[in-house]
């Protein structure tokens, strides 16, 4: 994966110090990309003896097997559609995946389907997906395996509404979460018990087919539930979970009735909850996770180590605001710029996660990693030696077209000179259009990929 205005970046700089800073960050983050494509992910991964299958660890008996469907959604769904394809072109009956709305033209299968669908406000598209999935696993023998493909944007993609709840309750539902400052574990709780297909119904569904899921994690401890909404895994959230969050972000008087209805009439015990641990659906399920936000990392570190850099690895599992996360990793690199301590320069931090931004008023163009790049540059203080790299790996972040920013002194030095004020773009929610004016953001285009973003600040 490229970063399509790279040149346009390095020369935007005034030193040659920092066109070299920018030149190995913006390096890191390609290689890092290309090591979570879902094709780099599972083609090594797939082997086909001669009455064997083996599927990411898994081993199946192909004379045990009548037929072999594919079903699931997600960014990087397509990817792995084409992989099993080849891999597994004999045997594979038919299949449909949901993808992005204009993504579709990147993926060639014959027997799986690639439809397209809305993200991250769902639309009629991601009901018909859903009951494309749905009409596949229900018409699939009792001998056939279901194989289920799940990359981050799944719990849109495969919006299937309960019947209580119109979609436009549902959309409004969406947006609501998605200005609260609800993490992705909050949010797909709730979205999880107003579905026929999340929170394990879809595996309730295939019941008592075998179903291998094929899972790209987008989610901070790579809770199998939470990632797309966990369809094909046992739900560890509750009706009454959705209520404590509900109350937790205030969306009480934001919410449409008809979902406040629903997930009452759940936390009083007159809805069935969503399957648990103990349910034999999951009897002949295996999640299996292939990959996640740590290997995007740990390609970073061994990158970084070969270019002279010394890697600080923080953690994978950043929560919290974006804003506050810029303030405390610019906190760290003056540390180290000072001290040496707690690593010795040339030195990269690294961390890896999802922050959250909460929306309040009017919010302009951006999203969190653009906030957490500007957030930081707020602290820079004319520091000559930092430079801030902050993106989402699906290439998408928030409302913008940029995946991510990078910054150092030089992206103050021209804001002011424009009379351009960081902290008036911070408090506006319009990071992207400070990027846009003074040189920074990172346009990658859909990755199709998702591993939850990487942030980075380089002390040279």
């Amino acid at each position: 994966m490229k970063i399509k205005n790279k040149d346009e970046i390095i020369g935007n700089t005034l030193t040659d110090k920092r066109r070299a800073a920018r030149s190995m960050m913006l390096e890191l983050v390609e290689q890092a990309l290309n090591s979570v494509h879902p094709r780099n992910l599972l083609t090594d991964k797939i082997l086909v003896e001669k009455d064997y299958i083996r599927i990411a660890g898994v081993k199946i008996d192909i004379n045990k097997v009548k037929a072999i469907h594919v079903v699931g959604g997600g960014k990087g769904s397509g990817y792995l559609a084409e992989v099993l394809e080849e891999k597994l072109g004999d045997y594979i009956v038919d299949g449909v995946v949901s993808v992005l709305t204009g993504t579709a033209k990147y993926f060639n299968t014959n027997k799986i389907k690639i439809v397209e669908a809305s993200h991250p406000i769902p639309d009629e598209s991601c009901i018909k997906a859903a009951e494309s999935v749905l009409n596949i696993v229900k018409e699939a023998g009792e001998r056939d395996l279901i194989l289920c493909l799940l990359t981050g944007g799944a719990s849109a993609l495969l919006t299937y509404p309960v019947k209580e709840i119109p979609l436009k309750d549902i959309q409004e539902t969406h947006r609501v979460l998605l200005a609260s400052g609800a993490n992705i574990v909050e949010m797909n709780a709730i979205k999880k018990h107003l579905s026929l297909l999340a929170g394990g119904r879809l595996a309730q569904q295939a019941y008592p087919r075998k179903v291998v899921s094929l899972i790209i994690s987008d989610v901070v401890g790579d809770r199998v539930d939470t990632i797309s909404a966990g369809p094909t895994a046992p739900d560890q959230t509750t009706f009454k979970d959705c209520i404590n969050i509900i109350e937790k972000y205030q969306m009480r008087d934001k919410l449409p009735v008809s979902v406040l209805d629903y997930l009452n009439k759940g936390a009083n015990g007159l809805l069935a909850e969503t399957p648990k641990e103990t349910d034999p659906v999951f009897k002949n399920v295996r999640n299996i996770i292939i990959g996640s936000n740590r290997i995007a990392l740990n390609t970073i570190i061994t990158q970084a180590r070969k270019t002279g850099l010394k890697p600080l690895l923080l953690t994978s599992r950043v929560e919290g605001e974006a804003e506050e996360l810029g303030v405390f990793l610019m906190a760290i690199a003056k540390e180290i710029a000072e001290t040496n301590k707690p690593v010795r320069k040339p030195a990269l931090i690294i961390c890896g996660g999802e922050s959250t931004v909460t929306l309040k008023g009017k919010p302009g163009f951006g999203g969190r990693n653009q906030t957490v790049s500007l957030s930081a540059l707020t602290k820079i203080n004319g520091l000559e030696n930092i430079t801030i790299c902050c993106i989402g790996t699906d290439g998408i972040d928030g409302n913008s077209k940029a995946a991510g920013a990078i910054a150092d002194a030089d992206t103050l030095k021209k804001a002011l000179e424009k009379g351009l004020d960081p902290l008036r773009y911070l408090s506006n929610f319009d990071s992207n259009t400070f990027f846009s004016k003074v040189g920074g953001e990172i346009v990658t285009g859909p990755t199709g990929t998702n591993v939850n973003d990487i942030y980075m600040i380089m002390i040279s």
